[in-house]
């Protein structure tokens, strides 16, 4: 499995500068392999990190809503860990609006 999670990572980082870049996940996302809100699908997670462990890869979250800001692991951790203290349905709407409406630099 660990160079079928490396072939998907490709697909996504050869298409992430496009609009429609996410598509191909579409299929994940409906087995339940990613989420449409979760951790930051870009960066591994740590074995060792229980809160990492128990948030899936997703296609946008809190990190990266937020990733203009140069995230250090601490912050990652942070957001993370917010987002498991304060899961709510509202709260992955709000940030799948902020992630369609976020302005890019």
């Amino acid at each position: 499995t660990g160079r079928r999670k490396t072939e998907t990572i490709g697909i996504f980082q050869a298409r992430r500068a496009k609009r429609w870049w996410f598509l191909p996940a579409v299929p994940a996302v409906f087995k339940g392999t990613l989420s449409l809100v979760g951790r930051d699908l870009w960066k591994p997670a740590s074995p060792s990190s229980p809160v990492e462990l128990s948030i899936k890869p997703g296609l946008t979250g809190l990190e990266q809503v937020n990733q203009q800001l140069e995230l250090s692991l601490q912050d990652r951790k942070r957001y993370q860990l917010y987002y498991l203290k304060n899961y709510s349905p509202f709260l992955d709407l709000e940030i799948l609006m902020k992630s369609m409406f976020k302005q890019k630099h």
